[in-house]
């Protein structure tokens, strides 16, 4: 029988004890899509020395032997699973990016970069549950509800890639309109900046896997030594559609209707002094 990768997520995250919230079903299927593993063994669970890949009579046999695994709380799994029960989304990709089932380093964390699993995250955050949606005010984005990000914990590099989440989701929502530094924004100690004000380079640079390392960097440094506060989001500023400041327009219609106003009186006093 085949499974639908909502259905495989819906069956780890029950196997976990796990709530089944868009953001963790997201996360789920963002882990389940990546592995992609084969011979009933969709998380790509191995065993044996050298390691080979166990093979199983189905898919849901498959993932219940990845939770097992899971715990085991070895190589840093307690802290997959504690994530997971805690319905932490954002913190369960975290922890399965440091644990044993990183190695070697294939969710691009080895040399510094982002989780690989955020971008697909993202996507499916947005384009299967629809979390978060802009606005009609002028493109304004909010943090997806129920996503823990930065505020969560004290640990420099989550926070860090707390922040280039969001900037992945910003960059999903964009449509691909949105793909430079000066078009990505977050909060740095309450203050709304660029990624490219931040990092002090060109706005029109395009938002690379390089340029994400360096911000990643920079970030995790920065929460280190204190220069930005835990409280830091990456929460979307503006990043499509015209911003426009209301008061000021409201401001400008109520000077313009004043105006005709006394344009129409006018017309009318000379109107009834030629008769």
């Amino acid at each position: 029988m085949a499974y639908t990768i909502q259905q495989e997520a819906s069956a780890l995250l029950k196997d976990l004890g796990a709530p089944q919230t868009p953001q963790m079903m997201a996360a789920a299927e963002a882990w389940l899509s990546y592995e992609n593993g084969v011979g009933n063994n969709p998380l790509g669970v191995t065993s044996g020395s050298p390691s080979h890949l166990n093979q199983y009579a189905t898919p849901l046999i498959g993932i219940q032997a990845a939770a097992n695994l899971l715990f085991t709380g070895n190589h840093g799994y307690s802290t997959v699973v504690a994530r997971a029960r805690a319905g932490d989304s954002v913190g369960f990709l975290n922890a399965l990016a440091a644990s044993g089932w990183n190695a070697p380093s294939h969710y691009g964390t080895a040399s510094g970069g982002s989780n690989v699993l955020y971008g697909i995250y993202a996507r499916i955050l947005t384009n299967t549950y629809h979390i978060p949606t802009a606005n009609s005010q002028g493109g304004a984005v909010s943090k997806p509800t129920g996503i823990t990000l930065a505020s969560s914990t004290s640990d420099p590099l989550a926070l860090a890639q707390g922040i280039i989440t969001d900037i992945q989701i910003q960059l999903t929502l964009g449509g691909g309109g949105v793909s430079n530094a000066g078009s990505l924004h977050f909060d740095a100690n309450g203050a709304n900046t660029t990624v490219a004000q931040y990092l002090g380079i060109d706005p029109s640079t395009d938002y690379t896997a390089g340029v994400e390392a360096q911000l990643l960097k920079k970030l995790t440094a920065d929460f280190t030594s204190g220069k930005l506060s835990p409280g830091t989001s990456g929460q979307a500023g503006q990043f499509s559609g015209p911003n426009f400041d209301l008061p000021a327009v409201g401001l400008f219609i109520a000077v313009v209707l004043v105006g005709l106003t006394f344009i129409i009186l006018g017309g009318f006093l000379v109107k009834g002094s030629n008769t």
